[in-house]
C-alpha cells in the first residue's frame, strides 16, 4: 500500500469543488477509489489539523475534514516518530479548535534574519533571479554568489542578529511565564466549577436531593481539594520553565560563539553541513534539515514562495513555516502531491538534492503517472 501525502492546498481545493459544483473533483474521486480498493492511504498530520483550524468559514471546514477522514481513515503520521499510527482526527480538531492561541506568533528571529537576507539580495540572490535555471545551475550561481559576499559584513550583520535573538529569547520568556500564571488560574477555575457542576449526578446516584449542609459541605471540600492538584501543577510548569532556562542559556552560549572564523561559508552545501553541525546535539526529526532546505532555498531566491514575500512586507521577520511543516511530514511517504508551483519546484530540488525516494507531483502528474508505481 502506497502512503500519499497531501498539501492543504489539495484539501482546500476539494472545498472549493464541492461549494461551487457539489462535488470534490476528479482527483479525490480517483484518490477515494485508490483507498477503497487498499491500494492507497492519504495519512493526516498535525499540520493539516493546524491550518484547518485556521480556515475561516466552518462549512469549508468540514469539507475538509470530512475529506481527510475518508482519505485517511484515522490514519495519522506521528509527529514523533513518524511512523503511521491509528489515531482520532475529530478529537484532535476539537482539542486544538477549543483552546486557539489569542496570542500573535512570535516570530522567530533565526528563521528570518531580515538585514543578513537583504545583503543576500543585493548581491544578486533576489526571488526570481534563479526561477528560469535548471536546479543545478541554480545552485551552482548561488554559490558563485556566495563566494562573492565579503564575510566581513555578513558578520558584521550577524552581530546585529545576535543582538536580536537575545530579545527574542526574553520575550518567549515573558510568553511563556505568563501562560503559566493563566493556566493556573484556569485550572483552578475549571476544577472547582467541574466538582460543583457534577452536584446534580451525584443527586441521582444517592436517589435523594441534596440539602444545603450537603452542598456546603462539598464546597468546602472542593476549596480544600484544589490546592492540592494547584501545587502539582505548579511544580510541572516550573519543570517546563527550567527546560526552558537551561535551552535559552545553551543556545546563548552558542550564539556567543558565532564568528567569522566558524561561520565561514562559500557555498550551499556549507550552510546545509553547518546546519546539521549545530542541531548535531538536537533532539529532532530525522528529516528536519530537509524542511530547513526549502526555507533555505526560498530565502536564496529560488522559487520564493509568494505568501511569505507578500507577509514580510508588513512583518520582516516572518517566515512561511506550513510548507516545511507538510514536507517533514511528507518525506514519512511515498508521494506528496501539491498545487503549489513555487514548492513543487524547491521540493523537487531538496528531494533530488538528498536522493529522497518520495515522489512530488501535481494532481494531474500524479493521476497520470501513478500506474507506474502502484
Amino acid at each position: 500500500m502506497k502512503k500519499v501525502y497531501l498539501d492543504q492546498n489539495i484539501y482546500s481545493n476539494f472545498a472549493r469543488a464541492e461549494i461551487g459544483t457539489k462535488s470534490r473533483g476528479q482527483l479525490y474521486s480517483f484518490l477515494l477509489s485508490l483507498k477503497e480498493s487498499n491500494e492507497i492511504i492519504c495519512p493526516f498530520s498535525l499540520a493539516h489539523i493546524s491550518e484547518t483550524v485556521g480556515t475561516p468559514e466552518k462549512h469549508t471546514q468540514d469539507i475538509i475534514l470530512d475529506s481527510i477522514l475518508k482519505l485517511s481513515g484515522n490514519i495519522e503520521i506521528s509527529q514523533a516518530s513518524g511512523a503511521l499510527v491509528k489515531s482520532n482526527l475529530q478529537e484532535k480538531f476539537t482539542a486544538l479548535n477549543s483552546n486557539p492561541n489569542e496570542h500573535k506568533a512570535l516570530q522567530n528571529p533565526f528563521l528570518a534574519p531580515t538585514d543578513i537576507i537583504k545583503k543576500i539580495n543585493s548581491y544578486g540572490l533576489n526571488p526570481g533571479n534563479l526561477n528560469n535555471l535548471e536546479p543545478e545551475t541554480a545552485l551552482e550561481r548561488i554559490d558563485k554568489i556566495l563566494r562573492t559576499i565579503p564575510k566581513e559584513e555578513l558578520f558584521n550583520d550577524l552581530t546585529n542578529y545576535k543582538a536580536e535573538a537575545f530579545k527574542y529569547f526574553d520575550v518567549l520568556e515573558n510568553f511563556i511565564n505568563s501562560e503559566n500564571e493563566k493556566s493556573i488560574k484556569s485550572f483552578k477555575q475549571n476544577l472547582q466549577k467541574s466538582m460543583l457542576d457534577n452536584l446534580p449526578e451525584l443527586e441521582k446516584i444517592l436517589g435523594e436531593p441534596l440539602v444545603e449542609s450537603d452542598i456546603e459541605f462539598l464546597k468546602q471540600i472542593s476549596e480544600e481539594i484544589v490546592p492540592h492538584y494547584e501545587n502539582d501543577l505548579e511544580k510541572i510548569l516550573k519543570s517546563q520553565t527550567e527546560i526552558f532556562q537551561k535551552v535559552k542559556k545553551d543556545n546563548i552560549d552558542k550564539i556567543n560563539q558565532i564568528s567569522p572564523q566558524n561561520y565561514d561559508i562559500n557555498s550551499y552545501t556549507d550552510i546545509i553541513e553547518k546546519s546539521k553541525k549545530a542541531l548535531m546535539n538536537v533532539s529532532i526529526h530525522e528529516h528536519f534539515l530537509y524542511a530547513i532546505e526549502l526555507t533555505l532555498l526560498s530565502t536564496l531566491g529560488y522559487f520564493r514562495d509568494k505568501k511569505e514575500t507578500e507577509k514580510q512586507k508588513l512583518e520582516p521577520n516572518f517566515i512561511e513555516a506550513w510548507d516545511p511543516n507538510h514536507f517533514l511530514f511528507a518525506t514519512n511517504c511515498d508521494f506528496f502531491i501539491s498545487e503549489d508551483i513555487s514548492f513543487l519546484k524547491r521540493g523537487n530540488l531538496v528531494i533530488k538534492r538528498n536522493k529522497l525516494s518520495l515522489r512530488m507531483l501535481s494532481s494531474e502528474q500524479f493521476i497520470n503517472a501513478f500506474s507506474h508505481y502502484a
